[in-house]
């Protein structure tokens, strides 16, 4: 939580009573649900190229609003500080002169002005802790002041303050677009010395800008107190940098700065699930709404564990924008769903899907949920080893010889008919199917699991979206609806914040005359333990905020892939050790003794990086640099030497020739010396 507006106040100050007090307005007192205050403008332009109210304004405005606004406003204030030593403009020049550049009718004009008013009053937020101070203040007898460099009038700024409280009716506000003096120059506190009649040394000014609130402050003698409005993230200002304009990132990140501001208790699992996770799936939210709505969906069943924080997310954002879904959180998964639908998919496919890098004859026992030993009956002697794993032409091999085993076939779609009828069951209990407007709600996959699920309740008809689709669509695939189908983005990063405390689904069982999911809570301990329900009321609380922000400018909210991208980039080339500590302490192991070696982004010792470097075996991880972030400084001295020299022996002495590129080096110990010139001469 932001520090209070006392920041940094000695017992003696505090005691002191001042003859006056100003605050600063915007981002002291108040605040806007975007990112940016320019973000103001980037609502303005969508509303401008959706809203038919301004179709006689031309496209080139309607297109360009957000740097023609911006531009001209800067413009205008360079050229009348120059030519006419006036610090600030009004809000009516900048109209004006706007209007008589691009010949645009009156009625245009106030339109235009009218829709700025429109959309800042709309998106003001109340910082209610320094209001509250303002308050204590008013009720003592203080003389309090408001002191803002901005182009709105008084008038306009009042009313903007007014929506927040009515202790601002009558307090009096100085604006420098009234008297074209700014506070950076010190120009408007003089003016307000002089109007209020006041010793500086008696005066205390509290604001946010370190350059226009503090430091001319000091400069006059008064004292001064900074409150410390909340910064933007890296990531953050990455991607506001490059996008700017963009209305839905300006919101969605807006909320996140929002939701670290007024939040209490901001732990560093509260802030992932604020300012990053929910940044993430915001956009698949956004874009489940509105495909939902389109197809007429009408109840969403949201896909243990995967769907656990999206639900919350989607029911918080769609009541606050009206939209009537019903949803359900229901349990299923591949280990539940794969398998009993054998009959239809085969062996070969079951064992294809599961596979890894790492396949034994346990692991392979264990997705077909037999013993090794009945396995090892069906197997050719060659492969009954049961501490060897696989190459994958020889788990090929392994499925095409049990795919054609009747007698297999036939055992493990026994063993499975109990679990076949159960499914069945518990979707007849959770699942209204008395029509077609429903659908399952999941977070990526192949669609296998789902095809699955469809064999076995005899339904190709059920309908999937998912945040990232990666599979073909075979019959039993369609009706699968993707937001977006990048393979660039490594399923790891998509799933690692989409997490409940209870386990994975493994099948089902009666208890008490009801089908009830049977779950493995492996990780359970070990993600309370790392602070997830704190992390998820970071979700919450991002979820609120946004559902506000977002219902205020329901008219020009569009899904855009390109926040989720700018996160993986970032996640991709960031080496920040705090965001890297956090991110990937997230516990990602299914094993009940869980271990930091089994976090989502492994913490590599000095002594493992050293043991790879003399075997000249490679450093392996998802996300390279975070890992490289979480090490100590001398595992990354030794990381850095793998990469550069591969191996020790390498480091040691190596010759590196390569006649295409005309290089030439000899290494030895590290220090390389080239030897080009001798072989190909100064060409």
């Amino acid at each position: 939580m932001p520090n209070a507006i006392l920041d940094k106040i000695t017992a003696n100050e505090t005691q002191t009573a001042y003859d006056l007090y100003s605050f600063d307005i915007f981002d002291t007192l108040i605040t806007r649900t975007t990112a940016t205050p320019r973000g103001i403008f980037a609502i303005m332009q969508d509303v401008l190229l959706k809203d038919e109210k301004y179709k006689n304004i031309p496209d080139f405005i309607k297109k360009n609003f957000y740097d023609l606004r911006l531009q001209y406003e800067m413009h205008l204030r360079d050229m009348m500080r120059r030519n006419y030593e006036k610090e600030d403009i009004d809000f009516d020049f900048i109209y004006d002169q706007f209007a008589e550049n691009y010949t645009l009718p009156e009625e245009d004009k106030n339109a235009l002005k009218q829709l700025e008013l429109d959309t800042e009053y709309k998106n003001i937020l109340p910082i209610n802790k320094n209001i509250d101070r303002v308050k204590e203040l008013i009720n003592t007898g203080a003389r309090v002041v408001l002191i803002s460099d901005m182009y709105h009038s008084e008038k306009t700024i009042r009313s903007f303050l007014c929506k927040c409280d009515d202790i601002f009716e009558n307090i009096p506000i100085y604006v420098s677009s009234a008297y074209g003096k700014a506070k950076g120059t010190k120009g408007l506190f003089k003016i307000v010395q002089e109007a209020e009649n006041v010793d500086c040394s008696k005066w205390l000014h509290s604001g946010d800008n370190v350059k226009a609130d503090i430091n001319p402050a000091r400069d006059l003698g008064i004292r001064a107190q900074h409150y410390k409005y909340i910064a933007l993230e890296e990531y953050e200002r990455q991607t506001i940098k490059k996008y700017e304009t963009n209305s839905f990132i300006q919101l969605a990140v807006g909320a996140s700065k929002n939701a670290r501001l007024f939040t209490p208790d901001m732990t560093p699992q509260k802030k992932l699930g604020c300012s990053f996770a929910a940044c993430l799936y915001v956009g698949y939210i956004e874009w489940l709404l509105d495909e939902a709505q389109r197809q007429g969906i009408k109840r969403l069943y949201f896909l243990a564990r995967d769907g656990y924080l999206l639900q919350k997310m989607f029911d918080i954002i769609a009541k606050a924008r009206g939209v009537d879904i019903e949803t359900k959180y229901i349990y299923g998964s591949r280990e539940a769903w794969r398998l009993p639908a054998i009959s239809e998919v085969g062996i070969q496919s079951i064992i294809e899907i599961n596979q890894n890098n790492n396949f034994t004859l346990s692991d392979l026992a264990e997705s077909l949920h037999i013993d090794e030993q009945q396995l090892l009956h069906f197997l050719p002697k060659k492969y009954q080893l049961t501490n060897i794993k696989f190459s994958s032409s020889e788990l090929k091999e392994i499925a095409h010889i049990l795919n054609t085993n009747a007698d297999l076939k036939r055992l493990l779609t026994s063993n499975t008919e109990k679990e076949r009828e159960l499914i069945k069951a518990y979707f007849k209990q959770e699942i209204l199917v008395s029509d077609n407007n429903w659908a399952i709600v999941d977070l990526q996959g192949s669609g296998f699991t789902i095809s699955c699920l469809k064999m076995i309740l005899g339904d190709s008809n059920i309908k999937s979206f998912y945040m990232r689709f990666n599979g073909l669509k075979s019959p039993y695939e369609k009706n699968f609806y993707s937001w977006f189908s990048n393979r660039n983005y490594t399923h790891l990063f998509t799933e690692i914040f989409a997490r409940a405390l209870h386990g994975g689904t493994l099948g089902y069982k009666y208890l008490n005359n009801k089908i009830v999911p049977i779950l493995d809570d492996a990780e359970g301990d070990a993600l309370a333990k790392w602070g997830f329900e704190a992390f998820a009321l970071g979700i919450n609380a991002f979820s609120k905020f946004y559902a506000n922000s977002s219902a205020i400018n329901k008219d020009i909210i569009i899904s855009d892939v390109k926040l989720y991208s700018s996160y993986f980039d970032y996640t991709k080339n960031c080496r920040n050790a705090d965001f890297a500590n956090i991110l990937g302490s997230i516990p990602y192991s299914l094993k009940q003794a869980y271990t930091d070696s089994e976090a989502v982004i492994k913490k590599y010792k000095t002594k493992e990086l050293l043991i790879q470097f003399l075997k000249g075996e490679p450093t392996n991880s998802s996300l390279e640099n975070l890992s490289y972030a979480r090490c100590s400084n001398n595992a990354r001295k030794v990381w850095k030497l793998k990469k550069e020299y591969k191996s020790l022996r390498k480091f040691i002495i190596n010759i590196d020739t390569n006649r295409k590129e005309r290089k030439a080096e000899l290494c030895i110990l590290g220090k390389k010396i080239s030897f080009s010139k001798l072989l190909w001469g100064n060409k």
